[in-house]
């Protein structure tokens, strides 16, 4: 492919992004407390459970998928039906419990679905020599949309209620839609490689890399999952916050560090190398403010405390994840479809531990529900061990240097005795013509 091509179809990737995050995030932060209305904290947790648990197996065959029907035929049915499915959802009134559980399942499925395809196409048109400042960017664009849609979705909850936002988040879906089939109905796609998830499993266990960053973004998505299932509830229910300050005020201002450092910190990955520095400290950040959660029993009500809380956790997070992501994607290709289904999927992989988590402990040992930090912290300094191990590109690139500098050594002395076996000849045939003329 073109490599003016490539950059084009990058740029209009990234519109992909924004709409994808605005569809995302209109409903991401407010989710669990729109299902604590109809079911309890079990029920809840148990849908989350089903969710990952199913988008886990539906990622094992991804690989076959996109082989058979292609990436760009792929997303474009999966748009179709989270469109059905979410604008179903904005009909909650009208729906049995049974049928609002199996929307809400096929929700957070194809959600996640949507964004494994768009990074596939991400892959597919980056240059892999600038990979960490265009995954940089991706979540800039993604992570400003974290600001932008709970404001929106704030206006439409105060008016409309959780109709409106539903609403709201099926009508972004119809941009991504047109981008998607103007655009991408035409690209020549790779030939994926058939890596089904058990294979991928393996291959991450196997490469100490993969696995370090792999624990990495399971360890994220569990803190993910905390925030966004649990906190949320222990906020807004067992504090007694309103919805309308936590999605208005507190969510917005707490993620600003996504905005303001994945897009520098990517550059710098590229310019400067060491992941594996920035992503331990981001990991150990997030960490331990979760579990000071927990030891310290935070149950005030002051909202500019729980701001304060979740900007210091998700600074750390997006420092991870950002390095997280440039790391990855320097190791992958777009044919491996199966190791970037497995890594993005690492969200219903964590959404998976942390809800069953909750099923248990909240759900049927009645446990506080600030357990969850607990566990959720915990996994995230258990994590920085395994991610100790990998080998940082940092190092990997000084020894290329070294390596290019052993060979400019080599040829160097290569060269100066040539030079000298030329000058000795030369002396030597200087000697004999002072012989002869003699």
């Amino acid at each position: 492919m073109d490599e003016q091509y490539k950059k084009k179809l990058l740029t209009i990737i990234y519109f992909s992004v924004v709409f994808y995050a605005l569809h995302n995030f209109i409903t991401y932060f407010i989710f669990s407390s729109y299902l604590s209305q109809y079911f309890s904290r079990f029920e809840l947790s148990m849908i989350y459970t089903v969710s990952a648990f199913v988008s886990i197996l539906i990622s094992n065959f991804f690989g076959d998928i996109l082989k058979k029907f292609t990436n760009y035929k792929t997303l474009i049915t999966v748009l179709i039906i989270q469109f059905i499915t979410t604008s179903f959802l904005a009909l909650s009134d009208s729906l049995s419990i049974f049928y609002l559980s199996i929307f809400s399942v096929m929700h957070i499925i194809f959600s996640t679905l949507i964004w494994v395809s768009i990074n596939i196409f991400i892959e597919e048109f980056s240059d892999h020599k600038n990979i960490g400042s265009i995954r940089g960017t991706v979540l800039t664009l993604y992570n400003v949309q974290a600001i932008i849609a709970p404001f929106i979705a704030a206006q439409f909850f105060e008016f409309i209620g959780y109709t409106g936002i539903f609403i709201l988040s099926a009508i972004s879906l119809l941009p991504l839609m047109y981008i998607n089939r103007r655009f991408f109905n035409h690209v020549k796609e790779p030939k994926y490689k058939h890596i089904n998830l058990f294979t991928s499993f393996k291959m991450v266990w196997n490469n100490k890399d993969i696995r370090g960053v792999i624990a990495s973004s399971f360890a994220l998505n569990t803190f993910y999952g905390a925030v966004n299932i649990y906190l949320i509830l222990y906020l807004t229910k067992t504090l007694g916050i309103p919805t309308l300050l936590y999605v208005g005020i507190i969510t917005p201002l707490s993620v600003i560090p996504f905005i303001l450092i994945p897009y520098r910190l990517g550059k710098y990955s590229d310019e400067i190398f060491g992941e594996k520095k920035a992503m331990i400290f981001g990991m150990l950040l997030m960490s331990i403010t979760m579990v000071c959660i927990y030891f310290f029993k935070i149950n005030s009500t002051n909202i500019m405390l729980w701001i304060g809380i979740l900007f210091i956790a998700r600074l750390g997070a997006t420092i991870a994840e950002t390095e997280n992501y440039a790391y990855f994607y320097k190791k992958v290709d777009e044919r491996s479809a199966g190791l970037i289904a497995l890594f993005q999927n690492m969200v219903n992989i964590g959404f998976l531990f942390i809800s069953l988590a909750g099923a248990i402990f909240i759900g049927l040992l009645d446990m506080d529900i600030s357990y969850i930090f607990l566990i959720s912290g915990l996994v995230g300094i258990i994590s920085v061990f395994i991610i100790m191990r990998i080998r940082d590109t940092e190092i990997k690139r000084k020894l290329e240097i070294k390596e290019i500098e052993e060979k400019n050594g080599q040829a160097t002395r290569i060269i100066n005795k040539e030079e000298i076996e030329k000058e000795n000849e030369a002396e030597e045939e200087w000697r004999e013509i002072k012989l002869s003329s003699n």
